[in-house]
Parts: structure tokens; C-alpha cells; sequence
């Protein structure tokens, strides 16, 4: 059973996944990418406070 797919851009069957994105060695478009959870939106740090 082979992990490589069909690139939707360019239809290279060759894409794969790299743990993150889909990947097309052919045409290096990437998707359906992972997006990891930025916490840094919180300013409301509690820290340093007197």
C-alpha cells in the first residue's frame, strides 16, 4: 500500500505526506497543511504583576 496521492494541481501522482502537508515534488505545491495552535494570542499574561 503505497502513501503517495494525486497532487490536486498539477495531478502528479507522486505527492506525499510529510508529517505536516501534503507535498507535490512536481510542482511543490503543498496542502491540507496542519496548523499547529498559536497561543500567542494571549496577552492577558499574568506575570510580573505587583
Amino acid at each position: 500500500m503505497g502513501l503517495n496521492t494525486e497532487c490536486p494541481r498539477c495531478g502528479h501522482e507522486s505527492a506525499f505526506h510529510n508529517d505536516t502537508c501534503y507535498e507535490c515534488p512536481e510542482c511543490d505545491y503543498e496542502w491540507g497543511c496542519i496548523e499547529e495552535e498559536d497561543n500567542d494570542n494571549d496577552d492577558g499574561d499574568k506575570k510580573g504583576k505587583d
